[in-house]
């Protein structure tokens, strides 16, 4: 479901174990830590192919409404680097197919929560030194979650009748003009 809470380590997770699956022609996947063996230290090999995500910012999500259930949308921007064998003399055309694959795999993908991924952009990325022997391709995307707990528990009664009204005839003072929804048509105003 869409408006189900996530963390923010939860999404890493989701997006890394679907990448696995999708794509087992990866050999290392993973995020921050798969360049560091110790704290400190980088690691003198990276097996290839692979692929790199990363969290890369986020800030209020402004094209969706507020759900009601006092939790915050947020977008999401991800990096995802993906690596192959550049001694293959292929090379340059199967990293490019790589990328396409995985961005079309991306766009519209909820990876089990949130909003649909949204693919941005993909390009050679020469960035990262530690990556560059690597000639990595980066892919930009975009997906929106909800962060915080809900405010709606699923206890209590459900609502099985409706009633509405319109301004200024709304409160305890005006309860006998409230209609039920289902029979208001007086309630839009020409």
């Amino acid at each position: 479901m869409a408006n189900e809470q996530i963390t923010v380590d939860d999404a890493h997770d989701r997006i890394i174990d679907q990448l696995k699956e999708k794509f087992p022609l990866f050999v290392d996947v993973g995020d921050y830590g798969i360049l560091t063996v110790k704290e400190g230290e980088t690691r003198e090999r990276l097996t290839v192919p692979a692929a790199i995500l990363s969290f890369d910012s986020f800030e209020p999500d402004r094209e969706r409404s507020n759900p009601g259930t006092g939790q915050k949308i947020i977008s999401v921007r991800w990096e995802l680097r993906v690596m192959l064998d550049t001694k293959d003399p292929s090379h340059d055309r199967a990293i490019r197919r790589l990328a396409a694959d995985v961005a079309l795999w991306i766009d519209g993908n909820r990876f089990g929560r949130g909003f649909e991924a949204r693919f941005i952009r993909s390009e050679e990325d020469q960035f990262d030194p530690r990556l560059i022997r690597f000639n990595p391709w980066l892919i930009e995307f975009q997906q929106s979650y909800l962060l915080g707990e809900s405010v709606w528990d699923g206890e209590g009664p459900v609502p099985t009748e409706v009633y509405g009204s319109y301004v200024p005839e709304i409160g305890a003072a005006h309860e006998e003009d409230y209609e039920r929804i289902e029979e208001a048509e007086s309630l839009v105003k020409p």
